[in-house]
């Protein structure tokens, strides 16, 4: 990294003003090398320039510009009522307008790239993408990656574990009615999007081990907070409710939260 940005002047003084200033920056070694601040902050800007650089790569590939869309998801159902409809036979369906753009989704979480793809039929030609990052890595950081640390996942078979969702894939039906001059004719139409679920099988584990439940998840008495005077006791469980709540409000299913709160409102009373 100081290679790279030798000539950067202000890298430079800030590398200089961190060494003097801190005394818990360390040289890394094999040691001390997870709890090293120095090793971390070395680590977050490598990440920082590879996210720099895939940003810039996908700035040329697509420019930023929409791609005209037709859907398609429904087309030949669609076309086969305007037939019986129109009295009309052999409707010819013109496949060269129907193009989807690739979108693609970036997520990083402490050491974890993930690329987030949207396309099952091109799934594939994503799995080639992992010879692509390793000669990306080796060209610009000059280093070798192992190809055993990038695995590709089709989410609609293997859900991901990633910031405690679950996440995977979902389609949703969407009712459309299209309207001509004397007729209307109904359709539906399939929208596949991300969508995260509660691990209540993890959370309930971690629940257990605090004390709050059974491996089972029946509610008990939370032991060491009995000599706590009974409103530090409804603070602290209605605490932990609101920022579980919080946390987990965007999942599609909310069937798991309720869950959870029956165990931390009768561990509360069990507690009381």
């Amino acid at each position: 990294i100081c290679r790279k940005h030798i000539l950067d002047i202000s890298f430079l003084h800030l590398l200089r003003l961190i060494l003097h200033t801190s005394n818990n920056f360390r040289l890394p070694n094999s040691s001390n090398r997870v709890i090293n601040l120095f090793y971390r902050f070395l680590w977050n800007f490598c990440t920082q320039s590879i996210e720099y650089c895939l940003i810039h790569l996908w700035k040329q590939i697509y420019k930023f510009q929409c791609t005209p869309f037709w859907f398609l998801f429904d087309k030949t159902e669609l076309i086969r009522k305007i037939q019986s409809v129109l009295k009309k036979s052999n409707p010819r369906l013109d496949r060269t307008i129907s193009r989807k753009n690739c979108l693609i989704h970036y997520v990083r979480s402490k050491n974890h790239l993930i690329l987030v793809i949207d396309g099952e039929e091109n799934f594939e030609s994503i799995k080639d993408w992992k010879f692509l990052f390793i000669i990306f890595w080796s060209k610009y950081f000059h280093s070798w990656l192992d190809p055993c640390r990038i695995s590709v996942k089709n989410l609609s078979n293997n859900p991901l574990s990633i910031l405690g969702y679950i996440l995977h894939t979902k389609n949703d039906l969407i009712k459309i009615r299209i309207r001509f001059f004397d007729f209307s004719i109904d359709t539906s139409l399939v929208i596949r999007g991300f969508c995260g679920i509660i691990p209540i099988i993890f959370l309930i584990r971690s629940l257990a081990k605090e004390g709050f439940c059974n491996t089972s998840g029946r509610p008990i008495c939370k032991l060491s907070w009995t000599t706590l005077t009974d409103n530090e006791i409804i603070y602290r469980f209605d605490r932990i409710m609101r920022n579980i709540f919080y946390y987990y409000s965007g999942c599609c299913k909310k069937k798991g939260l309720y869950q959870l709160q029956y165990i931390f409102r009768f561990s509360c009373a069990k507690t009381l």
